[in-house]
C-alpha cells in the first residue's frame, strides 16, 4: 500500500511538469518533454528546472541555469581550485585591448555576486563551460579534468535537453531571443 501511494505521488510529479500523461483508464504515455528527458538521460530535477524557464532569458541566464543541473553536482568546488577560478572570473585590466581580445584569459560573462570569487559548484561549472566555449586555457589539472567530464557527454546531454525542452513548449511560452540564446 505504501509502495502504491509512493508510485502515485511520483506519477503526479511527472504529470505536473508535463513529462507523462495519464488517461481515465490509467494508461501512461510519455509526452515530447518526457521523451526528451529519457532520450538524453537527464535527471528529473534538471528537467523540472528547464520546465520552469520563461521567456526573455539571456545567454548568461541560460549558462546559470545549465550550471545548476544535477548532472554536474559531483564536480564539487575544491579549495585549491578557487584561485584559478577567480582569475578566470575577473575581468583583466589591460592597457592593450587588442592583445586581451586576441588571447582571452577571462570568461565573457563574469559572475559578480562575490566580487569575482567563485564560491559554489554551479559558479564553477558556469566558469568552466564559458572557458570551453571561449577556448580559454585553464592552468589547473583538476579543472581541466572537470572540463573533460563536462565536454565528454554530460554537458552535451544537458544542453541538448534544454534546447529540446524549449522546443516542446508552446510558442507563446518562449520568445525568439530565448530560443536563440539556447
Amino acid at each position: 500500500l505504501v509502495f502504491v501511494e509512493r508510485a502515485i505521488a511520483e506519477l503526479d510529479k511527472l504529470i505536473a511538469i508535463d513529462l507523462v500523461t495519464m488517461d481515465e483508464e490509467t494508461r501512461l504515455a510519455a509526452t515530447a518533454s518526457g521523451k526528451t528527458m529519457a532520450r538524453n538521460c537527464v535527471a528529473y530535477e534538471t528537467v523540472k528546472m528547464f520546465h520552469e524557464l520563461g521567456s526573455g532569458l539571456t545567454l548568461p541566464d541560460m549558462l546559470a541555469v545549465v550550471s545548476q543541473a544535477k548532472e554536474f553536482a559531483d564536480l564539487a568546488l575544491r579549495q585549491d581550485e578557487k584561485t584559478a577560478l577567480r582569475k578566470l572570473n575577473t575581468k583583466r585590466k589591460s592597457k592593450d585591448a587588442q592583445a586581451a581580445s586576441a588571447t582571452p584569459s577571462t570568461i565573457r560573462f563574469p559572475m559578480t555576486e562575490f566580487k569575482g570569487a567563485v564560491k559554489t559548484t554551479p559558479m564553477k561549472i558556469n566558469c568552466l563551460i564559458q572557458c570551453m566555449l571561449g577556448c580559454i586555457k585553464v592552468d589547473h589539472f583538476g579543472l581541466n579534468q572537470n572540463m573533460t567530464h563536462i565536454a565528454s557527454g554530460r554537458g552535451g546531454r544537458v544542453f541538448k535537453c534544454l534546447v529540446e525542452s524549449l522546443l516542446c513548449k508552446p510558442l507563446d511560452a518562449v520568445d525568439l531571443d530565448t530560443m536563440l540564446n539556447a
